[in-house]
Parts: C-alpha cells; sequence; structure tokens
C-alpha cells in the first residue's frame, strides 16, 4: 500500500517549524509537527521512525491523520458518495503580534495536530442517573450506622469502583468527611452590632487608631515525654501522643487594623485587673492627639465597673461590642489562629516562662514585617449568608424577625 502524500505550504511549514522551537509547546505536539515535516519532505514511515526514534505505527497514524480530507480546514462535513469532492483552501497567515509560538500556525495546524477522537476502551460507567443518585445519597442519606459517606462505603453501597465516587464527589466539591464549627448568634441587636463593626473595618473614624482586642486563655506549656523525630523529605515530623503540663497563662492582645501590628501582654488570669493593664498601654503608646476605638467581645470583665470608672477618666477610648457567639467578626481572632498554627501547636515548651518568651519572640517577629488584614464582606451579604443557612438549618433567628406591630 502506497504511503500518503502530505502536502503543505510554506506558511503552514514556518508554523510547524516554529511550534517545534517554542520552549512552552507541549511534546507530543512538537513531536507531532516533526513528524508532519518530514512526511511533507517525502521520507517513508521507516524512516521517519529511526529519525525521531519512534515507533513506525506512530509515524505512520500522523501522516494519515494529517493527510485525510476531513481534517483539513476546508472539508466541515464528509461527502456523500457521487458527491464532487470540496476544493481545499489556500490557508491564509495570521497576525503574530502577541499571539503565543503555538498560535503562530495558521488556520489551526496546531488543533489538527491535536488528538480528538473518541479513545478505545471500556464506557465510564458513571452515567448521568448514576451520578445524579451519588449525589442525592451523598446528600440525603445516611448510612446505616454511621454519620457519614466514604467513598468506600458508597461505592459498595451502589456496585461501582470508588474512583467513579471520588470523580463526581470532587466534580461537585462534595466533602462529606468535613465538619466545620458554626453558631448562629441569638443577640437581638446583632445586624446593628455588626453594621457598625463592619463599618469600622471599612471606614475608620478620622484621626483615630482602630484595635481589635481580645484575650487567648488557658494556653498550655506543654513538653512532651520523648524526643520527636525531625521531619525530612518524605515523611513528616512527629511527636508523643502524651504529654506533661508546665502551667498556663493568659494573652491579652490587641490588633492594629490599619498597621497588622500586635501589642500583646501575658498574665496569669484573666481578669478586669489585666484588661486595664493592657488599656493602659494602649493609651501610652497611642499618640496623645488620636482617638482609640476598642473593638472586643461580650465578656463580662469589659462591662467591670472598675473599667468603666476607668473610660470615664479617658474619653479618647470608645468600645464597640461585636455580636454575641460572633468572635469571627473580630479580627485578633484571626491572629490567634496564625499564632497558634505557628508558635504554640508544635512547641515544646519546658515552662511558663519559656512559652511567654516564644510567644513574646512571635509578636516580635511579627510586629517587623506585619500585614494587616482586610474586611471585604458587607453586610447585606453577611445577612443574606446567614439567613440562608439558618432557613436550611430550621433556626429561627430573634434578630431577623419583624417586630410585632405596637
Amino acid at each position: 500500500m502506497a504511503r500518503m502524500a502530505v502536502v503543505i505550504n510554506d506558511a503552514i511549514r514556518g508554523g510547524l517549524k516554529a511550534l517545534t522551537r517554542a520552549g512552552n509547546t507541549a511534546q507530543k505536539l512538537a513531536q507531532r509537527a516533526r513528524i508532519v515535516l518530514l512526511a511533507s519532505e517525502g521520507q517513508s514511515d521507516s524512516e521517519i521512525s529511526r529519525d525521531l526514534n519512534i515507533n513506525r505505527k506512530t509515524a505512520a497514524l500522523w501522516r494519515k491523520r494529517v493527510a485525510e480530507p476531513e481534517t483539513q480546514e476546508g472539508a466541515a462535513e464528509p461527502t456523500a458518495p457521487g458527491a464532487a469532492e470540496p476544493v481545499q483552501q489556500e490557508p491564509v497567515t495570521q497576525p503574530t503580534t502577541t499571539q503565543t509560538k503555538e498560535k503562530l500556525i495558521p488556520n489551526g495546524a496546531a488543533e489538527r495536530l491535536r488528538d480528538r477522537r473518541p479513545r478505545s476502551g471500556r464506557k465510564r460507567v458513571v452515567t448521568p442517573e448514576m451520578r445524579q443518585r451519588i449525589i442525592h445519597i451523598t446528600l440525603r442519606v445516611k448510612p446505616e450506622g454511621r454519620t457519614h459517606w466514604t467513598t468506600r462505603s458508597l461505592a459498595k453501597h451502589l456496585s461501582i469502583s470508588k474512583m467513579a465516587v471520588q470523580r463526581v464527589w470532587k466534580a461537585e466539591k462534595l466533602q462529606p468527611h468535613r465538619m466545620e464549627t458554626f453558631k448562629f448568634s441569638k443577640d437581638k441587636d446583632f445586624v446593628k452590632k455588626l453594621t457598625e463593626v463592619v463599618g469600622i473595618y471599612k471606614d475608620p473614624p478620622p484621626n483615630s487608631v482602630v484595635y481589635c482586642v481580645d484575650e487567648k486563655s488557658g494556653i498550655q506549656a506543654l513538653d512532651r515525654t520523648q524526643p520527636g523525630l525531625p521531619w525530612k523529605k518524605g515523611q513528616c515530623g512527629t511527636y508523643t501522643h502524651d504529654y506533661k503540663r508546665c502551667g498556663t497563662t493568659t494573652l491579652f492582645a490587641a490588633y492594629n487594623i490599619a498597621s497588622g501590628q500586635v501589642i500583646g501582654e501575658c498574665h496569669p488570669r484573666h481578669s478586669n485587673q489585666e484588661f486595664l493593664c493592657l488599656l493602659r498601654r494602649l493609651d501610652r503608646e497611642t499618640d496623645t492627639g488620636l482617638s482609640i476605638h476598642i473593638i472586643l467581645d461580650n465578656a463580662g470583665y469589659h462591662r467591670h465597673e472598675n473599667v468603666t470608672r476607668w473610660l470615664r477618666k479617658h474619653p479618647r477610648f470608645q468600645f464597640h461590642f461585636i455580636p454575641t457567639s460572633s468572635s469571627w467578626t473580630n479580627l485578633v481572632e484571626r491572629w490567634f489562629g496564625l499564632l497558634t498554627g505557628e508558635c504554640i501547636r508544635r512547641g515544646v515548651f519546658h515552662s511558663v516562662e519559656e512559652l511567654k518568651l516564644s510567644i513574646y519572640r512571635y509578636i516580635e517577629t511579627h510586629n517587623l514585617a506585619p500585614q494587616p488584614f482586610r474586611w471585604r464582606a458587607t453586610v447585606p451579604k453577611i445577612l443574606e449568608k446567614i439567613k440562608r443557612a439558618a432557613w436550611v438549618a430550621g433556626v429561627t433567628l430573634p434578630w431577623s424577625v419583624a417586630p410585632a406591630p405596637a
């Protein structure tokens, strides 16, 4: 059987050469382009296979696909028997201003080198009906004696492979193995407090400094019973499951929302006296000409009479309370998460003083190059999301119920 001739013009030849020289070209496309170039020069499949060190059938396959009329740009549909063959149109060069090397090939010559034909092999068993069934069972049905499905248990239940279940879960972003904590706020002034706090985040008052203040209580100084193994390539680090508790401390922290810097103090207790120590420090370290706005939670000692008496003597301090059960509105909580993950959780502390020294060192390092958090969510979007979640959970929120007419 005579080999099929491959005829290309100078424009396509130049595009194919550019494709083989481009550094960002996929190797399979570059190899196919070399096959077409050598075939257009009259080389046989055996010669091409020797020159490129490939299988002869590969060279024959791409010679055939490029030479077939239906793969050319001018043939949109195969012609009926007896009908006239369509006339091949000469390719027209395209501008090459900001296009990639691959797009330099005229009239989609690179597209002809891609394998768009149906692949052989067994068809996938996940039909649209099976896909909908997987989604429905994952979301609506609980397995017998268990709280949630796994890929293996659901695959066994439906008599399919676990990879089929995994592909559907990944495509639909279903993660039944994950669980997060959340609580709806029953604060009757939720909307008012949320609007006030978010307004300060997005548009801080002029001539003022805004601090997010909270305490991280009960930080444990844990000493492991045995040394852990260090992490290395291909192996994570280890530490013992048991520990020796050497004491606890409480960190009072103030997060500056404008600069991202943190002012923190460690105390053995958390009461109004320790809270006042932090307020006095903020008063000393903030310019006297600036007012100070404090965003804080609803802890009892924040309204203690000692704190109230001190605030009357320092009128430049203004408190803004977040809604109850809404610690996510306090930006210092996000910084506490960084402190826990980067300093405390994996640390080994032989005493409380060593723990406090580690915390102070982390604060100093953080303040060298702080990056402030930016609040981007708006109040309407937050309320819409909470109401939608409450409707799904069947929870009635007191602040979302319209008051009865007088």
